[in-house]
């Protein structure tokens, strides 16, 4: 309600300073995770200037210290894991800390990898899934992290591409439902647009593999300091949560190009972006988006095949 459009700023920075906006104006875009031997601190795409970075091609996706610029100033706020239980690694059984980040370390090495997204969800399903298997008799978890992350090359483009436009769009729409039932009663959210198959079919399937870069990046901004890994029960649901995220921005960007009358481009997939992450970390609970998407926790499933046994793309 302060925001004043000709000058970009809102009313109370600009009378008053950034050091007396509310506190939790000073904390956005940051979205943190605080644990005993680290506070994890990732961005909002809802952030216009976030949203843009992601499409930086000279950018190297890594976990890196965080400047003073960016967490120095403020008190750090967020979900505060220190006094908690490891995550879970499945239901029954914990994770140690150090297995956990070893884990996420090799999900943003998957994500920084050339090839589209949906590939590198199925490598991080299915690397969900080896790890998914381990029992204390099988030795140090971290260790046996490592023995099952993926090992370099890059990720076919043809993975996740298997679904006509009708059985895709439906799974879209469910993903996109899911994370709007999360959201808190009273506060009012679109449901996917009519005829999202026919809109995706039109606007967004031919443009969406251009933007892979942009769209792992958005990805691993989700994936470090997930905090399904606390509310959720297992490895299956935070990389389910990395899923159905991708869902959101695509049925996001269905929504913006059909508003728009144009096909899917940088302006529009920023805005998609924009609109999911408004959607998935500012709108819906985290607690019931994770206990909604634990139930991928008791579904009988195989261990997928690594896409490094596929033909890369050249």
């Amino acid at each position: 309600m302060f925001y004043q459009r000709g000058g970009g700023l809102c009313a109370i920075q600009r009378t008053l300073g950034h050091d007396l906006l509310p506190s939790a104006c000073q904390h956005f875009p940051r979205r943190c995770l605080t644990e005993p031997d680290r506070v994890a601190v990732s961005l909002s795409h809802y952030c216009p200037t976030v949203a843009r970075m992601a499409f930086d091609a000279g950018a190297r996706l890594d976990i890196v210290e965080a400047p003073a610029s960016l967490v120095g100033h403020i008190p750090l706020e967020g979900l505060d894991a220190r006094e908690a239980l490891p995550p879970l690694l499945r239901p029954g059984l914990l994770m140690d800390r150090a297995g956990y980040q070893a884990w996420e370390r090799s999900v943003i090495e998957i994500l920084a990898t050339p090839g589209t997204p949906d590939a590198a969800l199925a490598e991080i399903s299915g690397f969900a899934e080896r790890v998914r298997a381990w029992t204390p008799r099988d030795g140090d978890l971290c260790e046996a992290v490592e023995r099952a992350a993926p090992r370099g090359g890059s990720f076919p483009a043809e993975v996740g591409r298997g679904q006509g436009d009708g059985q895709r769009a439906s799974q879209l729409a469910e993903d996109y439902e899911a994370v709007r039932a999360s959201v808190p009663p009273g506060i009012a959210t679109l449901p996917p647009p009519d005829r999202l198959d026919a809109l995706d079919s039109r606007w967004v399937a031919e443009a969406w593999p251009r933007f892979a870069q942009p769209l792992r990046h958005f990805l691993a901004a989700h994936a470090f300091g997930n905090w399904c890994a606390y509310h959720g029960m297992g490895l299956r649901t935070v990389a389910r949560s990395l899923e159905v995220a991708l869902s959101v921005v695509r049925v996001e960007a269905a929504r913006v190009c059909a508003f728009a009358e144009r096909p899917l481009d940088e302006p529009l997939l920023i805005e998609a972006m924009r609109a999911a992450d408004l959607l998935l970390v500012h709108l819906a609970d985290p607690r019931t988006l994770a206990a909604r998407l634990s139930e991928v926790e008791e579904e009988a499933r195989g261990c997928p095949p690594s896409p490094r046994a596929l033909s890369p793309e050249p």
